[in-house]
């Protein structure tokens, strides 16, 4: 958890986000992976809120809507999009689950609740720079 907290902090140092965003929780069937992301997402949203970001949650089906239009969309279908809207390939899931999560959360355009303006904010950076940290791992 200490691990977690303190790669993120360096993230909001580095990068000075203006807002963050992080998925709505939901309890799968697996007790042990439930209470493991319940943990891991506690210690990111103390770390977030320690750094001074607004926390915003997104639904997974939002976030699938978003994305590909459809509420239910499968993992490989929310990749696939990940690929057609930046031209990369993600290295893994969770890299596509975060850049999904990162692009709802533009177009939501939080503008009116957290005051950022339209372009060059610092969720736009962290976004560039996860997109180029993408293509160099290729």
């Amino acid at each position: 958890m200490l691990v977690i907290k303190k790669q993120l902090k360096e993230i909001i140092n580095l990068y000075n986000p203006n807002f963050s965003v992080i998925e709505k929780i939901f309890v799968g069937s697996g007790t042990a992976t439930s209470l493991k992301l319940g943990m891991a997402r506690g210690v990111s949203m103390v770390a977030l809120a320690e750094g001074g970001l607004k926390i915003k949650e997104l639904s997974p089906k939002f976030v699938k809507k978003t994305i590909t239009g459809y509420g239910g969309a499968s993992k490989s279908q929310i990749k696939s999009m990940i690929e057609k809207l930046l031209k990369i390939v993600p290295k893994n899931e969770d890299s596509s689950d975060a850049l999904a999560i990162a692009i709802s959360a533009q177009y939501l355009n939080y503008k009116k609740d957290t005051n950022l303006p339209n372009k060059n904010n610092g969720l736009s950076l962290a976004i560039a720079k996860a997109l180029q940290k993408e293509k160099n791992v290729q």
